[in-house]
């Protein structure tokens, strides 16, 4: 295994979630998924988990603040009821059982803070079509229903990091540290979209990684170009280090790139 290689390795390790952790997050997830169906009965159709955490690519919250795991929680009264009216009552349900949590709203979601993990709420409705398939709507900040373009998304690249595993993992959470060292010039979801969209196939940890710092694309976003160049000419100084002191030449380049604060 090559410096950068093992590098690289010890990063994936600090970013990933405990398995204690995990479960302990998954124990209380489903509490509030129960608790959803107790509070609203036969108003709720389903209740679905969703993002970086069902995927595997959360970042570990002790190392960095922020980790969620997002909720979906589908009303079946057909868009009866303005988002506003769904969000409140969603508020109140979690103020009832998690009298002792922090409460807050972040549009579209409810989010419920509780020590270990983090959940953002989102109501939804649901239009049955006799025709197409059935379409879910979430809130759009405005205070309408927009329609959800992302589920096929989801499934997209649970599917892919199903199949690349535990490496294209590895990758995606380095590049989500490095997309938050950097002060988030990508939106998450679509940094995830444009990593698992490129072919790992026979790559490493350290050839994947390169492999995608150089097709990374900024889509016309000036912070995320300047980002983005800072990020190969890195890639690029470590490649072409002298083979003496290297793992510790790559440690300080790594340092400066995704641990600038410590």
């Amino acid at each position: 295994m090559s410096h950068f290689n093992q590098v690289l390795t010890e990063i994936a390790g600090e970013l990933q979630m405990s398995n204690t952790s995990r479960n302990k997050a998954i124990v209380s997830a489903n509490y509030l998924i129960s608790s959803v169906y107790k509070e609203f009965k036969n108003r709720v159709e389903s209740v679905h988990l969703f993002g970086s955490f069902i995927r595997g690519t959360n970042l570990n919250p002790r190392l960095l603040s922020g980790s969620d795991i997002d909720v979906l929680v589908v009303f079946n009264e057909d868009e009866k009821y303005l988002p506003k009216t769904y969000r409140n009552q969603l508020n109140r349900f979690v103020n009832k059982y998690y009298k002792a949590s922090v409460v807050a709203n972040s549009c579209p979601a409810t989010v419920l803070s509780l020590e270990h993990i983090r959940f953002d709420i989102t109501p939804a409705t649901k239009v049955n079509s006799w025709f197409l398939a059935d379409e879910l709507y979430i809130p759009d900040g405005y205070g309408r229903w927009k329609e959800i373009d992302s589920v096929i998304d989801e499934q997209k690249l649970t599917f892919i990091t199903s199949k690349y595993g535990q490496r294209v993992i590895d990758i995606t959470r380095i590049f989500k540290l490095w997309n938050c060292s950097v002060n988030n010039p990508f939106k998450s979801f679509e940094l995830e979209k444009q990593i698992l969209s490129l072919n790992f196939k026979g790559n490493t940890l350290e050839t994947g990684f390169v492999y995608a710092v150089e097709y990374l694309d900024a889509n016309g976003n000036s912070k995320a170009y300047k980002s983005i160049q800072k990020l190969q000419q890195t890639v690029e100084t470590i490649l072409s280090l002298p083979r003496a002191n290297k793992r510790d030449l790559i440690w300080e380049q790594m340092q400066q790139l995704f641990f600038p604060n410590r």
